[in-house]
Order: C-alpha cells, then structure tokens, then sequence
C-alpha cells in the first residue's frame, strides 16, 4: 500500500453525480489508476472489466487524462492514486471527499 494523501488535491463529490479526478502525470501506456486500501481502477487508459459501467478514463488531447467516476457514493470517499508503472517516484493522489445533496424545504 502506499502513504497517505497529505498535501494532495481534494476534489468534492455530490452523491448521485459523477466526479473527475485529473492525473497530473503525462499519459503513457503504464499509467495506472488506483484506489488507496483497494483496487487497481483502470490500466493504460482502460478500465478493468469489473470497473467499465462506475469509472471511465477521460483523455486530454493526449497529455493528461482523468478518472471519471459516475454516480457517486459514500463508499467513492476515498484517495485515488495515478502513476506509472516503470518510475515508481511519478505519481499523483487526490482525495476525493463525497457530500450529501442538499434538500430543499418549503415551509407554507
């Protein structure tokens, strides 16, 4: 496993909407996409199987992709982690930090 996410970027999520995490490493066919006490989400800009209807892999002209992660629940609330597979030093985490929608009430 890896440290904790101390000095990343924090991304807010609304239950029920999707959240996008940018990888702050250049695409390459060695980037990975993994959750911190999980899973590997995602591999050369492809999800896994298991992961293809909840994550989708978002490419920037080339250069940068992000994490795309669709109908966002209190189990998404987590720190999510790109790098590459071939130098161990390049890697990028934010913490992904899911909020409750708010309700509107109506008093008459």
């Amino acid at each position: 496993m890896w440290a904790s996410a101390k000095g990343s970027d924090v991304v807010l999520g609304i239950m029920g909407s999707a959240a996008f995490i940018e990888c702050q490493l250049p695409v390459s066919e060695t980037l990975v996409w993994e959750i911190q006490y999980g899973s590997i989400i995602a591999m050369n800009g492809t999800t896994l199987n298991e992961n293809s209807t909840k994550y989708y892999i978002q490419q920037h002209t080339g250069f940068r992709e992000s994490l795309v992660i669709y109908d966002v629940t209190l189990a998404d609330d987590s720190v999510y982690r790109c790098y590459d597979v071939n130098n161990s030093s390049a890697a990028d985490t934010t913490e992904l930090r899911v909020l409750g929608k708010s309700q509107l009430f109506y008093v008459f």
